[in-house]
């Protein structure tokens, strides 16, 4: 009988001993930072735990590509992206001078840390022309230690500061000039062509967005409206002029835009400038004349909202070979949207001409790029970037709706929203690939 009890008493509490030895275990087998720093951060001074305050397991990580706060585990030697997958670990430390991370798949980069939770991208100064930097910033030296470079070319520097995107021109002083988002005078009315397409369930957006458009969207100017329609029994404002076009079969519809556009050239010539917004685009506060490239941008693009802050890696470009949007893994600059994009007659033409022609060649070669017109855009930046440096709008002038809370926090005052397909029937309806709405 006690045989029995003794048994009975064993069963029931070794679990709980099994449990205790585990916790004990994970106590003692999980490593500090400290106790790693020999392993993992080899040839680095002695550590202060309080100065890089590691237990904050958050620093905030500033790089040309992207920006964020990085997440460490718990053994303070692994770090990840947030929404991302990218992961690494801390392969040195130097007090008050640099972090090296060595990323899974990047290989290593290096971080100017600064003791408070913050550290910045550090590129080698041959490879970035350090006498064209240290010119820059004897020019601007407000700007020195309050930005970063993206990207030197021959003529020109592009940086990024808490007001955003900023590009720099060297005169024949060798003084770098800001280039102002419009060098426009402004006296007389600008005359503006709006590129609007609506065919098919897509009519539902039309009049809110010619509406919200007549309030918010370069309201000192002179608009025309070019709807590209197959409701011609829609009566229509003053300044509207219906062209009739058929609903393509998806993708078609949104592939062959530019030759739409192509199409009435003879009429776009006659204008200053000219925009192309999505179907179901809705400005909500006042765009304004920042909007206007100079002759020498020639083109107006906006950075995607989605993608503005991820790896070039990352970025959803065409990465099929035989297309003509194709853009190969480690190159390309930004990822630009394209529901929103415009510029000068003659630039916007030229790219309308450029992407028309390289559309055609893909449907003949029986090739859809991955993101259609969006794709082409994205290539045509990528190829005339530094023949052409485009005004690059920020997130804010195109905020995806179904993410209006988050954009919201990040860009309080954003300028346009895309209306929520969702809540008009979900896409395959709007698009006529489907009878019943979602």
């Amino acid at each position: 009988m006690i045989k029995k009890n003794f048994i009975i008493i064993l069963l029931f509490i070794f679990p709980f001993l099994f449990l205790s030895y585990q916790s004990l275990k994970f106590f003692i087998d999980t490593p500090s930072f400290k106790d790693d720093s020999s392993s993992i951060l080899s040839n680095s001074s002695s550590i202060n735990e309080q100065q890089i305050e590691w237990e904050k397991t958050f620093i905030e990580f500033h790089h040309p590509l992207w920006n964020d706060a990085l997440h460490f585990s718990s053994d303070k030697k692994y770090i990840k992206r947030r929404y991302h997958s990218d992961k690494g670990y801390v392969k040195k430390y130097i007090p008050d001078e640099k972090l090296i991370i060595k990323w899974d798949k990047y290989g290593e980069e290096t971080f100017i840390y600064n003791g408070y939770q913050k550290a910045y991208f550090y590129q080698d100064p041959v490879n970035l022309d350090n006498q064209k930097i240290q010119t820059f910033y004897q020019n601007h030296p407000k700007l020195k230690g309050n930005s970063k470079i993206l990207e030197i070319t021959e003529n020109t520097i592009a940086i990024q500061d808490n007001s955003g995107f900023k590009r720099f021109k060297k005169n024949n002083q060798n003084v770098y000039e800001p280039i102002q988002a419009s060098k426009v005078s402004f006296t007389q009315p600008k005359k503006i062509a709006i590129l609007y397409i609506s065919t098919g369930r897509y009519i539902i957006f039309w009049e809110n967005f010619y509406n919200s458009m007549e309030k918010h969207f370069l309201p000192n100017h002179d608009k025309t409206y070019f709807l590209f329609t197959d409701h011609d029994e829609l009566e229509v404002p003053q300044n509207v002029v219906k062209i009739h076009q058929d609903q393509l079969p998806w993708p078609y519809v949104t592939m062959k835009r530019y030759h739409f556009f192509e199409a009435i050239k003879d009429k776009l010539e006659k204008f200053d400038y000219i925009y192309f917004l999505n179907g179901d685009c809705q400005p909500v506060r006042d765009i304004n004349e920042e909007i206007f490239p100079t002759n020498e941008q020639e083109i107006m693009v906006t950075l995607h909202s989605w993608f503005w802050l991820s790896h070039k890696n990352k970025y959803p470009y065409e990465r099929n070979p035989q297309s003509k949007s194709y853009i190969p893994y480690h190159q390309g600059r930004f990822y630009i949207t394209g529901a929103f994009n415009g510029g000068t007659s003659k630039g916007f033409l030229k790219m309308t001409s450029i992407i028309k022609k390289w559309t055609d060649i893909d449907i003949k070669n029986n090739i859809t790029p991955i993101f259609h017109d969006e794709s082409m855009i994205n290539k045509y930046l990528f190829t005339y970037f530094n023949q052409n440096p485009p005004l690059i709008l920020f997130p804010e002038y195109v905020i995806t709706q179904s993410y209006q809370y988050s954009a919201s926090i990040e860009f309080p005052f954003y300028k346009m929203m895309l209306i929520n397909k969702n809540k008009k029937g979900g896409r395959d309806y709007l698009r006529g690939l489907k009878e019943k709405k979602d």
